[in-house]
């Protein structure tokens, strides 16, 4: 999706992953593998949508937003997204007990 925009930062598209490219889920939750998207800031330069599976593979294995980009997808598809903190330099923020356990 193009024209995405953050104040502060030069991303222009949100990228979004399907099914058969992430694989969340398929082993606690084979139903909710096909029904879940990942999404995240991109530079239109980046992604094309014509990739083949193994490089949206690739691509997709290699994201992690940081606070801003969590917070700015989540106010773009509201409760479609669940946004889980793994670290952060700021010590009063609280990682999620189980970041990857999808």
């Amino acid at each position: 999706m193009h024209g995405f925009s953050a104040a502060g930062y030069a991303f222009d598209a949100v990228a979004a992953v399907a099914a058969q490219v992430h694989g969340h889920h398929k082993t606690q939750n084979p139903d909710l593998t096909a029904v879940t998207y990942i999404v995240f800031p991109a530079f239109a330069t980046e992604v094309s949508g014509r990739e083949s599976l193994e490089e949206a593979q690739a691509l997709a294995g290699a994201v992690q937003c940081n606070g801003w980009a969590a917070e700015r997808l989540v106010e773009l598809t509201g409760d479609q997204i669940e946004a889980r903190l793994c670290w952060s330099e700021n010590p009063t923020a609280v990682p999620h007990p189980d970041p990857w356990g999808f």
